[in-house]
């Protein structure tokens, strides 16, 4: 076995240099070493791990810390070892913590979003040789005190059965039109890369596991609310300068293939729920447009460009606030069908892009899960979900008191909250998968839609 780093600490730490070789394990999913991750498999959870030595006194011995990137094939490997020079009296410990590197605050690992475990150290003359140190995904944000354990056969990394890739059976609750099977498994709700956005500061984290289940691909179009029966709570007039910018009409007309806005949540829960189905959770919503909790953008890390999603593409008449936004992604015309009275185009949604696996899409804000690709998850128009705007700290996220939340939902009191960019808005923070953008006590404008979420049957 091949020790990925010494503890250099002989003089520090210890006046015996009587070295105790100690090996980490996990059964957390963490990223491959040529860091190619699939999205068809576990989303990596951590990537670092760092331990200290401590004195009896609880402080760090100077030189006595380590701080490394760890990888599966590492574990798997076992190549994740340290050698401690043993002192001669008792009381030191050992402290490892394997967190996510982008969740860092000033280089230190963040409590809720860490797996913390502190073992005792035995004294020189009872050195064992060698021990182990296994790191439970399911105490993470709860640290945990124990003694050394024994060295394992084999690693168990990514084994962590919340973190599992569980796929649709479709011989069970069988799969509604035009939806994508979002595979069930774990992802940290929270912002993704430690930095605080509207709505979220950067260092609150829960690790969730949610269940399989279908989504829209696309936003509902005025045209599938209208076949269903249903009717958006405003509808379109041409000569009012409010309505005009409403997608639905009062008969079937050029608009049937935008996506449906001036529509509330009760109007769109209504529509889901005929067809088996509801709002998605914020959580189903986010995990989705963070690229399954990889990244703060469904497209990954890097920075948006106007051209990435339906964004602030308003006519020279200006949004429906009244003026027209600021460059850089002011567009006009618009390419939106929307006019007034006189023939005027006014700017906003536009039907969805037509996207396969096979083709590239025409925009970023897209994501191929599956046999389908589900778009326009950060623009065109915001979305409306199934919970109200919780704060971090609220109790329906408290779960059972530990740090991972299984299926987390807020429901719905007299605020819901909304998720995603708009087609009126010229900010590239509410491009973000992460960011809770929008918050309303109605839900209901020209710049809000929804799409709906349907149950599954978890495949064996």
């Amino acid at each position: 076995m091949r020790r990925l780093v010494v503890l250099l600490a002989a003089l520090a730490c210890n006046d015996h240099p009587n070295q105790l070789i100690v090996t980490f394990d996990t059964d957390a999913p963490l990223p491959a070493a040529d860091g190619v991750d699939p999205l068809d498999g576990p989303t990596p959870l951590f990537d670092r791990l760092r331990v200290d030595v401590l004195q009896p006194d609880g402080t760090v011995c100077s030189g006595c810390t380590n701080d490394f990137a760890v990888t599966r094939d590492m574990f798997v490997a076992s190549e994740v070892s340290i050698g401690v020079p043993l002192p001669s009296e008792s009381g030191w410990t050992l402290r490892a913590r394997l967190y996510l590197a982008r969740f860092a605050q000033d280089g230190e690992p963040p409590p809720d979003a860490t797996i913390d475990a502190t073992v005792a150290l035995p004294d020189a003359a009872d050195n064992p040789g060698t021990a182990g140190v296994f790191l439970s995904t399911d105490a993470v944000g709860v640290p945990e005190e124990g003694p050394l354990g024994s060295v394992a056969s084999s690693s168990a990394v990514g084994t962590w059965s919340g973190a599992a890739r569980v796929g649709c059976d479709e011989s069970g609750l069988p799969r509604p039109p035009s939806t994508a099977c979002v595979a069930g498994g774990a992802y940290w709700m929270g912002t993704q890369d430690g930095q605080t956005v509207s709505g979220r500061s950067g260092s609150w984290h829960r690790l969730a596991v949610l269940s399989p289940h279908y989504i829209d691909v696309a936003e509902v179009t005025v045209g599938a609310l209208r076949s269903h029966g249903k009717q958006a709570t405003g509808v379109n007039f041409a000569d009012d300068q409010a309505l005009a910018y409403c997608t639905f009409t009062v008969a079937p007309g050029a608009y049937e293939g935008l996506p449906v806005n001036c529509i509330n949540s009760t109007a769109a829960r209504s529509y889901c729920k005929a067809l088996g189905g509801d709002l998605p959770t914020s959580a189903q919503f986010e995990r989705l447009a963070t690229r399954l909790g990889r990244a703060p953008y469904v497209w990954g890390l890097d920075q948006p460009m106007c051209s990435d999603a339906v964004f602030n593409d308003c006519s020279t008449q200006g949004c429906y606030s009244g003026s027209p936004p600021a460059d850089p992604c002011f567009t006009t015309p618009s390419p939106s069908p929307i006019t007034n009275d006189k023939g005027v185009k006014l700017g906003g949604p536009v039907p969805p892009p037509a996207c396969t696996p096979d083709a590239t899409c025409p925009l970023r804000d897209a994501i191929t899960i599956g046999d389908a690709v589900v778009v326009d998850l950060a623009g065109n128009v915001a979305e409306l979900t199934a919970d109200r705007a919780f704060a971090e700290d609220d109790a329906c996220l408290s779960g059972d008191g530990s740090n991972v939340l299984v299926d987390p939902s807020c429901p719905i009191i007299n605020s819901e909250q909304i998720r995603g960019g708009t087609f009126s808005v010229d900010t590239f923070s509410t491009l973000r998968g992460d960011a809770l953008v929008n918050t309303s006590s109605s839900g209901v404008g020209p710049d809000v839609g929804f799409r709906c979420a349907y149950p599954a049957t978890p495949a064996n």
